[in-house]
């Protein structure tokens, strides 16, 4: 049963001026508190409020603890079953009701159970959104066409990205959908603050989408558990970063091999592999160099003999060139070409520089968390392709002067 209530004077303390318990679970329910490495288990009662707080009860000595909606770093899918929805928590972040120096914080376990009817009521008035359906987003957003969905191998579809409560919401991706195919060489844009980074971090799982899906070969990622998601990540993407993220201490061998070696490859694979990545990167000359030793153009190809040591599908590479002199980046950036090209390695990168991006074959520009424009290379040169970005930008720069 519903039932709907004021302002709790056990939560007034700890709720927002305008935070109200909208919804209590007519039974209490077993959480399984984690405390070094061991699980106590406790019965609770789940008030859930309208700003997507959770508060857990326990009667018998009158305290709580709570979830903060701003902790809340991925979204609670449930299933539905027997009519209830079933919400499965694992390794959930909630703070005590008195915060000691020792422990700021709690995680916890538990399976909810909601009715079908009482989980339509919590959706229709909270403020944000908290639970989602399993494979529903899938299910009601049928965006990419039968004939051309074969061929695209990552998708983010009605993605929205919210950081804040609900007084001080902040959206830095408002319904994006992009699609990537086998092959491309996607490049995105946009100004400070636009939401680039944002999309290229929820395309790749480093971060969650508030709402919205984000599929890969068809398969919804967001319904992964950690330890699965890692082992996607592994297989299927290399990450390439602008500051390099080399150990000083190992050799560039030793750096390449890295993820073999925390995989457990077998010592000759991780040979095998390893000089046969230098060699297609022209680094042999110096696998037994450490970092420090290294040119900064050396180092990046370093890092991209990292992440494609792991055969992976897509390459992410967020702003690459930032540390690199002019001559050193389009190096960098034709060696991605010639990967792209002749080994058809799918790539996904973010840049603010013109001329890196007129190497890529699909410009996805974004303005206010939004896709604002996409442009196809097709048959242009390189050249052309170059001038057509600028266009874009430019026309962004324009815009930015009329505000002004």
């Amino acid at each position: 049963m519903i039932i709907i209530l004021s302002v709790d004077s056990r939560f007034t303390k700890f709720m927002a001026e305008d935070e109200n318990v909208i919804y209590e679970l007519a039974e209490p329910i077993e959480v399984a508190i984690e405390n070094r490495g061991e699980k106590l288990l406790q019965r609770r009662k789940l008030f859930i409020s309208n700003i997507g707080n959770l508060y857990f009860y326990n009667e018998e000595k009158s305290s709580f603890f709570y979830s903060n909606a701003k902790t809340i770093t991925k979204n609670i899918y449930y299933k539905i079953k027997d009519g209830y929805a079933l919400c499965s928590l694992k390794h959930f972040i909630v703070f005590a009701e008195k915060k000691s120096i020792i422990a700021p914080n709690l995680f916890i376990g538990c399976t909810i159970k909601i009715p079908v009817n009482d989980m339509d009521f919590i959706q229709k008035n909270l403020s944000l959104g908290l639970f989602f359906e399993k494979d529903a987003i899938a299910e009601n957003h049928e965006d990419i066409s039968p004939e051309s969905s074969a061929n695209i191998i990552l998708s983010g579809e009605h993605l929205v990205k919210e950081y804040g409560d609900y007084k001080d919401k902040f959206t830095a991706l408002n319904d994006v959908t992009v699609k990537i195919e086998t092959g491309d060489f996607v490049c995105i844009m946009g100004p400070s603050g636009s939401g680039k980074s944002t999309l290229i971090n929820n395309l790749s799982t480093i971060d969650t989408p508030t709402s919205g899906a984000v599929k890969f070969k068809g398969k919804n990622l967001l319904s992964m558990g950690e330890k699965e998601m890692s082992n996607f990540r592994y297989k299927n993407l290399g990450f390439i970063f602008q500051d390099f993220n080399l150990v000083n201490t190992l050799t560039v061998k030793e750096n390449i091999a890295l993820p073999l070696i925390l995989a457990a490859v077998p010592r000759k694979e991780i040979e095998e592999r390893t000089s046969e990545i230098a060699e297609t990167l022209n680094i042999t000359e110096i696998l037994k160099k450490y970092p420090s030793q290294c040119s900064g153009g050396q180092r990046q190809r370093v890092s991209c003999a990292r992440a494609l040591v792991t055969n992976p599908q897509i390459i992410v590479a967020d702003e690459p060139t930032g540390n690199l002199d002019t001559k050193n980046s389009h190096e960098f950036l034709k060696m991605l070409q010639n990967l792209n090209e002749k080994n058809g390695t799918t790539i996904l990168m973010v840049t603010h520089d013109n001329m890196i991006a007129s190497y890529s074959k699909k410009l996805i520009f974004i303005r206010d968390g939004k896709v604002a424009e996409i442009l196809e290379k097709d048959s242009s040169t390189q050249k052309e392709f170059f001038y057509k970005i600028v266009d874009v930008t430019s026309g962004e720069s324009q815009n930015l002067l009329d505000i002004l």
